[in-house]
């Protein structure tokens, strides 16, 4: 009677033993939840972003009429400030196309360059970086000639994989 239930339990603990190794063997062949697919998983990609630094060569000009240009085109909420430009250390204004706030996005004009760090969604697309520098350009009222071969993304950060 013993040697009856000693190999009932010992049956039973083969075929536990045994689904747990199945289960292990599919866990560590099946791909994560989380992990992006080759076409791309739209809830991974949607969560994505990229922090760009770059600047392009501009028409050269002097402070005295960056000065004038902002003085009669950048308007509430529009805000700029006399600075160093961080990337040469070359005076300049710092300008806030949309005002100062919180995560307020700004971006550096200096007599011979426009240098920005914007953070925008989606994957690295250096046009959507170019785009994004022309349109706060525009929000703060400065025209400028740039060189339209000097774009220069300098690092790119993802964010959000």
């Amino acid at each position: 009677m013993i040697k009856k239930s000693g190999r009932k339990i010992t049956k039973a603990l083969v075929i536990v033993v045994g689904i747990a190794i199945v289960l292990f063997i599919l866990s560590l062949l099946s791909k994560p939840a989380n992990a992006p697919t080759d076409g791309g998983d739209a809830a991974a990609q949607k969560n994505l972003r990229t922090i760009y630094e770059g600047y392009v060569e501009i028409e050269p000009t002097t402070l005295a009429k960056l000065t004038s240009s902002l003085a009669q085109g950048c308007r509430l909420p529009c805000v700029y400030q006399e600075t160093v430009d961080p990337f040469d250390e070359q005076p300049g204004f710092e300008i806030f196309p949309k005002g100062q706030s919180f995560a307020a996005r700004s971006f550096f004009v200096t007599e011979n360059r426009v240098y920005a760090v914007i953070e925008l969604p989606g994957m690295a697309n250096p046009d959507a970086y170019q785009a994004q520098v022309r349109r706060d350009m525009q929000a703060a009222g400065i025209t400028l000639q740039l060189k339209e071969n000097s774009w220069t993304i300098v690092k790119t950060t993802a964010l959000g994989i």
